[in-house]
């Protein structure tokens, strides 16, 4: 789900219309209904306001998983103001490069954020971002890089296709291999 679906679902769970939440916020309800259907995306300090205004944490509004202590909810909220790039918008790479607690627990809130941030990617953006990353690496970190992008494709997790398994004579599609 989106910002603006998120806002939306908050807002209509609370019983509040989209005039209620502007006024709440000191602007227009064009502006809310802007958000709400994605034509507009609110800025991070605007996210924390319209949070404040519906009484929700910001982690709601990104639909990040709510975490089940005020510390933790704190440490992710401190990651995503520390990760706001000079437009005002949560720049993900900031948020995966953090360096606060354990980024281990927070794996799933990174892939969520990447996911919402970057859905309008096509492969082809992603493949542009690897090779500008891929070319700036030495000779030693492009081999790292290849044994990494290995390991991803033997982890069912990130898998797209499952792959061809030989003991099985059916493809992915469900298809006899063809001779």
């Amino acid at each position: 789900m989106s910002i603006g679906d998120n806002i939306r679902t908050v807002r209509k769970l609370q019983g509040l219309t989209q005039k209620e939440l502007a006024r709440r916020l000191g602007i227009s309800p064009v502006g809310v209904a802007q958000w709400e259907n994605g034509l507009r995306n609110p800025k991070h300090e605007t996210i924390k306001r319209i949070a404040s205004a519906l009484g929700v944490s910001v982690t709601v509004l990104y639909g990040l998983p709510a975490k089940e202590t005020a510390d933790q909810q704190e440490a992710l909220e401190k990651f995503l103001d520390e990760s706001v790039d000079n437009q005002g918008n949560i720049d993900p790479n900031r948020f995966a490069d953090a360096k606060y607690g354990d980024l281990g627990k927070l794996a799933n809130m990174t892939d969520e954020l990447y996911l919402s941030s970057l859905k309008g990617w096509t492969d082809f953006d992603l493949l542009n971002v690897i090779a500008g990353s891929f070319n700036a690496l030495n000779r030693v970190g492009k081999i790292e890089a290849v044994k990494r992008i290995a390991d991803l494709e033997t982890n069912p997790r990130y898998y797209k296709i499952p792959p061809y398994d030989s003991e099985n004579s059916q493809d992915a599609a469900g298809d006899e291999p063809k001779e």
